[in-house]
């Protein structure tokens, strides 16, 4: 890919860039999206802030900092403004905080790279080990710095071991809290059952512990690095461990405030911490009472064994702090639904319902799914035809070399025969010899009277018509044999490639999509569909199932979760209904074609022969792909033409079916090397997956295109042989990402190779503006005709990209 004129774009070469900036862009756009959405979007920015502030700044031991590090690697959203507070709470620790400032930039850089280099993801969210890399690497440079600056020494060995192991170590411990799926609205204000095990597989139970130990090990990091915060007396971190303790019993009940209670305040202070487990206990046990009676109670508690481990001094420490977080929580309090709603029973009745119902649709969804591998029965019976044909082309003879060999024959015979029969021999007329070959080639014997029309069945020449006919018959077998040895493994070959890719695909688009199900379900909660069950099916046409009860209007909740789906995953969805069992509504959509293709081709025969060795051909198949080629067959005529057709036909029939235009050029360039005929064929070929917006080309000795956006122009170009010309395929695909508005110009080499040689074309194309594809064309091949070679064949094939809305 070439950029001849305009600011950058993305595709081949460059695709890279732009799709790192394009990926940004949307992070940014849905960030937006969400925030207009959730108005707890802002309090979450404001805590992701902070929390990197106070990171960055919280001291681990032997000097380092691997906090923010490790907080930066493990969050899936709102990276940027966690790097922002990390670098603000790095740089207030001065000189030595530029190291860690740099660092937390070095991270960011690494997650963007590692995350934009999996195919078909999302900015920043790549796997767990991938997140804890990066977190590796930056605690590796921490460590390298630190030796190079004060050599080696025992305390530089211990601190780059504390960064080096650390920072992966927290990234994965905290990776459970905040990468869980869990969002703050469905934790402190759904009524659902998030933290029941009982009646989960194992998967399940697995990831229910993993978050509770995470969140366990994040509020104890975030505690201490609130410690050295103290505000004319009063402790950032009591307030913040009275806070979350309070929360947690009055939503999880009095277990899980007994544990919060105890992790946010141990590293504050051993005794303290049974305070805070005492408040976590008593306060989720009354609740179900009264909120006065717990706060009361609760505070009391506490600032009793305060008082009785501390004094008075102790219960002066602990009792402001208390009361502030009392003032804080309340509001939040009053929204957030008893512990009561993570009771088995109700948990295991709404899951059995929603299962219920997500079952049935689940396995409809697997019944109705037809898959490449149903398409690709008609696809090979097609090609089986095809093949056919082009055996039985390949077992003739040549009438060339049927010519030398009657020649050969009518030799031998003049040898071996005496002077009378010479003379009747050589009375064949190159007429006769013409009219024999011809039929020879179509398949049928020769007899005497076709050598020698006016003389009857001569037993001479009639013997010279079966030596001949036995002749062809023997060649025409073995030329017959030797095909088919030398095809039948090449042919298995590639068929077994065509049955694993479509198996391949078969088994992807049936099987659970759990990454985009954690995605669904935050989403599906954000919109108050709590309680709710997602199940999500394939990765290209994700089918997305959620049944859910909600008392509001089940059309408003679609459209919602329409919306948000779309917005956060980046698909378009191109059904949404609505199904109702009971109490439970089961939402079922599909991912349909974002884009559309509108294609205008126009062709014209060189003045040297009336008939065009070009054809075109554009299709869209069954599963939202869309496909448009020019074959150009070399040379002229009717070769030319036949050859052009059988590549067109093949590839835009087949691809309607299967998607596998690499395979298929392959198969073509097998049958067209097999047929022996010394012929050849160029094929340009553009296809587009509607759904995902991803383009290629792929070029097999085809002349130069290009992809038109606004004010640039880029070329996309390969050196590489035509189809026919070499045993194996020589081709060449470039990758490129379309937007709306885009134009694809494809053309043979009767237009222009470049624009190097073709100036007229750079200028027409570069100045082009928002036009009909029918009348671009128009104007392209008009252009060529008063610049270019008329003798030889033109094809320009123009292609606007639409975004559907």
């Amino acid at each position: 890919m070439e950029k001849l004129t305009g600011p950058e774009f993305d595709g081949g070469d460059n695709g890279k860039q732009k799709g790192l900036a394009h990926k940004i862009r949307a992070l940014v756009a849905r960030s937006t999206e969400r925030r207009r959405a959730d108005k707890l979007s802002a309090m979450l920015d404001l805590l992701t802030f902070v929390i990197g502030i106070v990171f960055a700044r919280c001291h681990v031991i032997f000097g380092a900092h691997p906090l923010s590090i490790a907080f930066v690697a493990a969050l899936p959203s709102r990276v940027f403004l966690g790097a922002i507070g990390s670098v603000i709470g790095a740089i207030t620790l001065g000189k030595a905080g530029i190291i860690y400032a740099m660092i937390t930039l070095i991270v960011v850089f690494l997650r963007i790279i590692v995350s934009e280099g999996e195919e078909g993801s999302t900015l920043f969210r790549e796997n767990l080990l991938l997140r804890m890399c990066s977190s590796l690497i930056g605690g590796f440079v921490g460590a390298v710095y630190e030796v190079l600056l004060s050599g080696f020494t025992f305390t530089s060995v211990l601190f780059g071991s504390v960064m080096i192991l650390f920072s992966p170590l927290l990234c994965f411990l905290m990776s459970g809290f905040l990468d869980s799926g869990y969002d703050l609205r469905s934790l402190a204000f759904s009524d659902s059952a998030l933290l029941i095990t009982k009646g989960k597989d194992d998967r399940e139970k697995y990831s229910i512990i993993f978050f509770e130990l995470s969140s366990l090990v994040f509020i104890f990091l975030t505690s201490i690095s609130l410690a050295e915060y103290v505000i004319f007396g009063i402790n950032l971190s009591y307030i913040a461990a009275a806070f979350i303790t309070l929360i947690t019993a009055r939503r999880f009940g009095t277990v899980p405030g007994l544990a919060v209670g105890f992790a946010a305040s141990f590293g504050l202070s051993g005794l303290y911490s049974v305070a805070f487990s005492l408040l976590g206990l008593s306060a989720g046990l009354l609740f179900p009472i009264g909120t006065v009676y717990a706060l009361t109670v609760g505070g009391a508690v506490m600032c009793a064994w305060c008082a009785y481990t501390g004094g008075v001094g102790g219960f002066l420490t602990t009792l402001p702090e208390y009361v502030i977080s009392c003032l804080l929580a309340m509001p939040i309090i009053s929204r957030v639904p008893s512990a009561a709603a993570n009771e088995p029973r109700t948990a295991e009745a709404e899951e059995h319902v929603s299962d219920d119902v997500l079952g049935l649709a689940a396995l409809s969804y697997k019944n109705r799914y037809t898959g490449s591998l149903d398409a690709l029965e008609a696809a090979l019976s097609l090609l089986g035809s095809i093949v056919k044909g082009n055996s039985d082309k390949a077992s003739q003879i040549d009438i060339n070399e049927i010519e030398e060999l009657l020649d050969e024959h009518i030799e031998k015979h003049m040898l071996a025969s005496g002077e009378g029969a010479n003379r009747a021999i050589r009375r064949i007329t190159d007429e006769a010899r013409k009219k024999c070959s011809e039929k020879l080639a179509s398949g049928l014997d020769i007899t005497a009277s076709d050598l020698l029309p006016t003389e009857g069945d001569d037993p001479l020449t009639a013997g010279l018509a079966e030596s001949v006919n036995r002749a062809v018959a023997i060649i025409s077998e073995e030329k017959y044999h030797h095909y088919k040895r030398d095809t039948t493994a090449e042919d298995m070959s590639l068929i077994s490639s065509l049955i694993y890719k479509a198996r391949t695909e078969d088994e992807r688009e049936k099987a659970e999509n759990q990454s985009l199900e954690e995605k669904v379900l935050a989403i599906a909660r954000e919109v108050s569909c709590a309680p709710a069950s997602v199940k999500v099916f394939g990765v290209r046409r994700p089918c997305i199932l959620i049944a859910f009860e909600d008392d509001e209007d089940e059309k408003t909740v679609r459209e919602a979760l329409k919306r948000r789906i779309e917005s956060e995953l980046g698909i378009r969805l191109e059904s949404v209904d609505l199904y109702k069992r009971g109490k439970v509504t089961l939402l079922e959509a599909r991912a349909g074609k974002r884009l559309a293709a509108e294609c205008a081709s126009l062709s014209r025969a060189g003045i040297r022969d009336r008939i065009s060795g070009d054809t075109y051909r554009s299709t869209e198949s069954k599963d939202a792909r869309f496909y448009t080629m020019i074959c150009d067959g070399m040379g002229s005529g009717r070769e030319a033409r036949e050859i052009s057709r059988l590549a067109s036909d093949i590839l835009s029939l087949t691809l309607e079916l299967i998607p596998y235009p690499e395979t298929l050029l392959a198969i073509l360039n097998h049958l067209i090397v097999k047929r022996g005929d010394e012929c050849s064929v160029t094929v340009d070929l553009f296809s587009l997956d509607l759904v995902s917006g991803k383009g290629a080309f792929i070029k097999s000795g085809a002349a130069a295109s290009y992809v038109k956006r606004g004010d640039s122009l880029y070329r996309i170009r390969s050196h590489t042989a035509p189809l026919g010309l070499m045993r194996e395929l020589d081709s060449e695909l470039v990758k490129v990402d379309v937007e709306d508005g885009d134009y694809v110009i494809m053309l043979s080499d009767g237009v222009s190779q470049n624009v190097e040689d073709s100036p007229w074309l750079y200028n027409m194309l570069s100045a082009a503006k928002d036009t009909d594809v029918k009348e671009f064309a128009a104007r392209i091949l008009e252009g060529a005709k008063q610049n270019g070679d008329l003798t030889d064949d033109m094809t320009v094939s123009v292609t606007k990209i639409k975004a559907l809305r």
